[in-house]
Order: C-alpha cells, then structure tokens, then sequence
C-alpha cells in the first residue's frame, strides 16, 4: 500500500480572503454557540425525544459516521495550527490518501494492533458483553488512529472493521489462501465498492460518479486547473466537513442506551468509555436518517469536550474550527470553485445572511457547500459543487490500478444482494449486525 506524503491543492485560486483579524472575528461569529450555523437544540430536553425526531435527510444515520471513519482514513494533520498559514506541499498527510484503511492496518505486522499468537490477526477489544476497539490499562484506545475513539459509533465502526477484517482472514484461509497481502487486499477492495457504490452514490446528485470515473489519482488537479501534487488536495479535507452537518444531537444506540451526542453535564456518547451497555445497534442506526445537510450545525458540536479534542487548543467549538482551517490552507471561494468548474454559483441573495461580514459574494468553500446542499437539494444530497468535488477528488484512488480493484471487479462475499456489497452485509460478517 502506499506511503505519507504530503498535502496538495486542487486548484491554482486565490484564497476566500485575506488572512486579517476581521476575517478571524468573522468565521468566530459564524462558528460561535448560539451563533448563524448553530441549530439550537433543546438540551433540556430528554435526549430520547431528540432522537426520536425525524432526521430528514436522505442518508441513513450511519452515513455520518463512516464519512467520519472514511475521513480519518485519507488525513491527519497534527501539526498545523488553525487560522496560521501553512503550506500544503510542504506538509505531511500522515495517512495515505488511497483509501487502503491504513487508519486500521498501518503498515501491517507485526505490530501493536495485531494479535501476537496470530499475527494476521487484529486484535478486538471487549467491554464486557460486546466488542471494542482494544485498549490500555488505563482505557486509552489501542487503535492506530486515535480520532476513532472520539464517539462511541466512531470506536463501534473501528471495531467492526476490525472483525470483519478476521473474518475475512478466516474465510481465506480455509480456502488455502495464507498470503496477509490477500486478506488486507480483500477488506480494502469491499471498503472501496461501499465507498464508490453506497456511501458517494447517495451523497452526490446523480449521475455525478458516473461522470467522474475517468479522473486520474490524487496530487494531479482537477481537469483543467493543470496544478500537480503529490497527495490529498487541501479542498478535499475541508469538503468532507459536510459530514458535521449531518449529526444528531442524540441518538438511540440501543435499547437500553439514548444519549446526547456530548453533553458536559449528562451521560454522552464520547468515546473512551467502555461499558457493558455501551454498545452500537447497528439495525437501529441503519434505520433512521441523518440530518439533511444545511446551514445547521447539531448545538453539542459547539462545546467540543476534552476527549474530541485532545491538541486541548481553542476554540472548542468544531463550526469554527472547521472555518478557521480555511485559512490555515488559504482555501478559495466555493463561488471561486464553481466558476473555475463551470457550475452555476450561487446568488448573493442565497448568502444573505453573511453580507454583514463581507462573505457573501466569498464564502468559505465549508459554509458554501452546506448552503448549496440546503438551497439546491433541501439537503438531500449536496449540490452541484459539493458533488462534484467530492465524487472527483474521492474517486481518483478508485481508478487507479495501483491502489484499487480492476474495473471489472466485483464484491466475492456473501451480500444480500449477489454482485454487491454494503455496510450492513460488512456489519453481518463482521457479527455485529444481529444483537
């Protein structure tokens, strides 16, 4: 699989704004509790009546959390500091941008994460009645991307791929298959279909992946924009954010567990707090549907705790981070965007609200996709840009003969559907799926 390298860009623009502390002050605002994006839910409220409310959004409410999983699969950057310039080519990605779930391998055994008496085995950890990612003594997750202990379903995710990858081993093995390369070739290239075939498929406009199948691997630009690089372009970790928009502030994980997503007050659904009841439904997930993506931010995402954000650095909300990272790369315009890919752009009257901090006719490319999802699709899937950006920079791994499975191929495990494969027949291998 491949190795680290470092970020790039997609697109030769100029960024949004510039780098002043009115522009700060403004993505605060924007960002801040209480603020524009801030849905201001009920806290007080018995999270069960939170989670019980219609979700609205055409993804189901696992969609949200694999976007996470998928996200921490193609980037970590621990260094750079938000708000202060950095440049991407000179900083290191340390995940590999080719979706080959080196968030879970690494670079394979032996290695802590891996079973000692079987070293082709993960080890899967136990908090008592159902599985976990593996832990230290002292609870600290064992896993090789720590952000996948940040919520409960985040650690639940982790730790299905971590059984689904020994089932696989498994299987192989009693068909006479011992080469580690094949089990990891065989978990990867299912993650990949789920990705391309369920995940893109029911995020982007239709017709979009389609259309964006032929594109070359990352670091080689978008058609027409003629900017080499070397790794995952910058757009692209900051157009994944999307994801934040679609998370509830409760959930039913199963039936003896509602919670608030976090809460600083109340029992949540961090991650890092392994117990006998804290367990993922994955059937009561699969079952209920995300928040459709708009201008409207779950309020628990304001008041990040300690655990979800372990640089301990401000703010704690996670809106303004997320614009805050704008700057950190001098990321362009969502209108910049569009127009250098031909797509209408939104009217100043679609960004009225952000008039009064000069951002209307510039807007950060995260709030610009969230307000295209909500005025083209009510939030059903994201617009034109967001789909585009999207499905071309995630589907260039999966063309690439060197990182992915040949055109041709398709999913050889057991599925409830022959020729295809989803999350929920990876959660029924895995043996989390059935409680």
């Amino acid at each position: 699989m491949g190795t680290a390298t470092s970020y790039s860009r997609a697109f030769a623009l100029p960024p949004f704004a510039e780098h002043a502390p009115e522009v700060v002050a403004a993505l605060l605002e924007l960002g801040r509790a209480n603020g524009p994006l801030d849905a201001r839910d009920d806290l007080t409220m018995d999270p069960g009546l939170l989670a019980a409310e219609p979700g609205g959004g055409a993804q189901d409410t696992v969609s949200a959390f694999f976007g996470q999983f998928v996200s921490h699969d193609l980037s970590l950057d621990p260094r750079t500091r938000l708000a202060r310039p950095a440049d991407p080519f000179l900083t290191t990605n340390h995940r590999t941008p080719w979706l080959d779930l080196d968030s879970v391998y690494a670079a394979g055994p032996p290695a802590l994460h891996f079973d000692p008496k079987d070293p082709a085995l993960l080890i899967v950890g136990s908090n008592g009645q159902y599985e976990d990612v593996p832990r230290a003594p002292d609870g600290t997750t064992m896993t090789f991307d720590l952000r996948n202990d940040d919520t409960l379903m985040l650690s639940a995710l982790h730790a299905a791929f971590l059984r689904f990858h020994n089932h696989v081993v498994e299987r192989l093995r009693a068909s006479g298959v011992t080469s580690f390369a094949a089990y990891r070739r065989e978990v990867v290239w299912h993650y990949q279909w789920i990705i391309r075939h369920e995940y893109l498929a029911g995020l982007v406009e239709p017709g979009t992946c389609e259309r964006a199948t032929g594109l070359a691997p990352p670091g080689t630009g978008l058609p027409g924009t003629g900017l080499p690089g070397t790794g995952l372009p910058v757009e692209l970790q900051i157009a994944l954010r999307f994801g934040h928009a679609q998370l509830r502030p409760a959930y039913q994980v199963n039936n003896k567990l509602t919670a608030y997503l976090f809460s600083p007050d109340n029992p949540d659904l961090r991650g890092g707090c392994p117990g006998p009841d804290r367990y993922v439904d994955w059937r009561e997930l699969l079952a209920t549907n995300a928040r459709p993506i708009r201008r409207s931010v779950c309020t628990p995402l304001f008041r990040l705790p300690r655990h979800a954000n372990p640089a301990g650095d401000l703010p704690v909300s996670l809106p303004q981070r997320d614009l805050l990272r704008h700057l950190t790369w001098q990321i362009p315009s969502g209108q910049a965007i569009a127009t250098a890919l031909g797509i209408p752009v939104l009217a100043a009257a679609d960004l009225a609200e952000l008039q009064p901090y000069g951002l209307d006719r510039s807007t950060p490319l995260w709030y610009y996709l969230l307000a295209e999802a909500e005025v083209v699709t009510a939030g059903a899937t994201l617009g034109p840009l967001g789909s585009r950006l999207l499905a071309e920079t995630m589907l260039g791994p999966l063309a690439d003969p060197s990182h992915a499975a040949p055109a041709d191929w398709r999913p050889t495990l057991p599925s409830a559907t022959p020729n295809h494969f989803t999350l929920a027949d990876l959660f029924a291998l895995a043996g989390v799926l059935d409680r």
